[in-house]
């Protein structure tokens, strides 16, 4: 007896749908270079301000260290030369001292102090020869200067 094909569908529907066209075009047709130009422009330039801001900071180091050690050397020149004038008049006459060797003794501490609290603000690197990097100009000084 012959039979009758069944009338249900073997297959299962795709939900994809049918491929559309595709075009292969290379980025570049785009500004693909220009772009891949300007990423490697960026890169050149972070790394060059990276190196001349540490430049900087180096630089600022020198000169906050500089000035502490000319602030001391001023301190020890000022009370040389007081002692000095002591030494000449005598100790008779220490009540006599000019105004104008203790404005100088004033004035260099003063500067110390400064040039001190900047290196041991931490906004400095500390170097080796210390706690502020300054070889020890910023210990605490007694009232003698």
């Amino acid at each position: 007896m012959p039979q009758a094909p069944d009338l249900l569908p073997s297959v299962a529907p795709s939900t994809s749908g049918v491929a559309g066209p595709s075009v292969n075009v290379p980025v570049d047709a785009f500004g693909g270079a220009v772009g891949h130009a300007l990423q490697g422009l960026g890169q050149a330039v972070e790394g060059a301000s990276d190196k001349i801001w540490q430049r900087a900071v180096e630089i600022q180091n020198l000169n906050n260290e500089t000035e502490a050690k000319t602030a001391d050397a001023d301190i020890g020149r000022t009370r040389h030369e007081r002692h000095y004038e002591i030494e000449l008049r005598g100790p008779w006459q220490t009540g006599t001292e000019s105004g104008a060797t203790r404005d100088r003794v004033d004035s260099a501490a003063a500067s110390l102090a400064d040039a001190c609290a900047v290196l041991q603000s931490g906004e400095t690197a500390r170097g080796p020869e210390g706690e502020g990097g300054a070889g020890g100009l910023c210990e605490a000084r007694g009232p003698d200067l």
